[in-house]
């Protein structure tokens, strides 16, 4: 299949939050690829912002966009998009986050992987931050680890897991999975697809480019975001711990991360928002 015909069947999706779309990495290196390559392509704006925004224009690609004032995360957008690209008729949903950056010559490298792998139904990239690579990685009591090294190829989502930005689903392989849990809005979510994406193929194909990614993990904020954001994180650990029936897997992971935040910022507060959120639990 030539590059064009299969960039009409992929459906690319950008989950904006607070960000003017035109300012996102995401956008600017997408909309840079697709003018290299001369091709068009469909994509989906789901933004969550409290306000709406006025998407870009372009040429080339073929927008669509919905805005969610109630933030409900990206597991509902990625839901709703691939509602859409059955509609629509795309066979192929490109997840992508705002502050991802597409490399140069990143779609022709899925494109290749896409041909020479025409059986695979979930591919990834290599994803990178400042302190190293962030996707692939591997999963231990309850929490990713790092790998110190990456390359294409088929990996085992027995072994190895994927963040969600850069992954490129077949729609149908994602309808018959089951989509994303709505309830995990952020943290979790990759981890709880892909583990039901493993009863229609337990195989990831790993795409031979390296795209930069922001990961808000990685990056010290201010505290009383980091405080909000934990309580989000924590929420998500405790309706983890009962999808996967392991509560106290979880309970332990978040609690570790408490405790760090809480030796960090020198607040206990995040201390109790770990025991707040679990007492509900019980």
């Amino acid at each position: 299949m030539e590059i064009q015909d299969f960039l009409e069947t992929v459906l690319f999706v950008i989950v904006v939050y607070r960000q003017p779309v035109p300012k996102s990495a995401a956008w600017t290196s997408l909309e840079s690829e697709i003018a290299n390559l001369r091709c068009k392509t469909n994509l989906l704006i789901y933004d969550n912002s409290p306000e709406p925004q006025v998407a870009p224009d372009s040429t080339l690609v073929h927008i669509y966009y919905h805005h969610n004032p109630s933030n409900a995360g990206v597991s509902a957008a990625y839901n709703f998009a691939n509602r859409l690209s059955l509609h629509e008729g795309n066979r192929w949903l490109l997840l992508l986050d705002q502050d991802t950056q597409l490399s140069r010559g990143s779609l022709l490298q899925y494109h290749k992987a896409f041909n020479d792998h025409p059986d695979s139904v979930i591919f990834a990239p290599i994803l990178r931050d400042k302190k190293g690579i962030v996707s692939p990685f591997t999963f231990r009591l309850g929490g990713g680890v790092r790998v110190k090294s990456a390359r294409s190829g088929v990996i085992s989502l027995k072994k190895y897991k994927a963040i969600n930005s850069g992954l490129l689903i077949n729609s149908d392989a994602f309808q018959r999975a089951g989509g994303y849990e709505d309830s995990l809005r952020l943290d979790f979510s990759d981890l709880a697809f892909l583990r039901k994406f493993q009863t229609v193929d337990e195989k990831l194909m790993i795409v031979n480019t390296v795209l930069q990614h922001n990961f808000s993990g990685s990056v010290r904020q201010e505290y009383q975001k980091t405080l909000d954001r934990f309580k989000i994180y924590c929420e998500a650990a405790e309706l983890m711990g009962g999808i996967t029936g392991h509560k106290i897997l979880f309970w332990f992971r978040s609690f570790l991360r408490a405790l760090h935040l809480t030796c960090s910022y020198g607040h206990v507060s995040f201390l109790r928002i770990h025991h707040q959120t679990w007492s509900k639990s019980r």
